[in-house]
């Protein structure tokens, strides 16, 4: 997650490609806007989702922008999610479809797509 208003779209396609991971299909191709009122209008009965702003310090670059959105919960790697937490990630996912900005140009350093908004 990353604070639109702290940043540039050039920092962020930057920062998003540092951690793409082609071996294990995780590569960078845009971005989805989401609201910070979308995201924490996200809930249910046993989750509602919380955003906290968690500035990160990377091996060659600060990252002032960035925030973790929680659920209050801890899953250990490997076990599945709960299905009513699985229920928000879906509901989030749907969200981030509807607002999703293919970069025309992944391979280039700049952002030369559509304007974000």
């Amino acid at each position: 997650m990353h604070k639109v208003r702290l940043s540039t779209i050039d920092y962020a396609k930057s920062h998003c490609k540092v951690f793409q991971n082609i071996d294990k299909s995780r590569k960078y191709f845009g971005f989805a806007m989401l609201h910070t009122w979308e995201i924490i209008s996200c809930k249910n009965e046993a989750f509602s989702a919380k955003l906290e702003y968690t500035p990160q310090q990377y091996d060659s670059h600060q990252l002032a922008a960035h925030c973790d959105i929680r659920f209050g919960i801890v899953i250990n790697e490997g076990e599945p999610f709960p299905e009513e937490l699985n229920e928000l990630f879906e509901r989030l996912r749907l969200i981030a479809s509807k607002k999703l900005y293919i970069d025309p140009h992944p391979d280039d350093e700049k952002w030369d797509g559509n304007l974000i908004s």
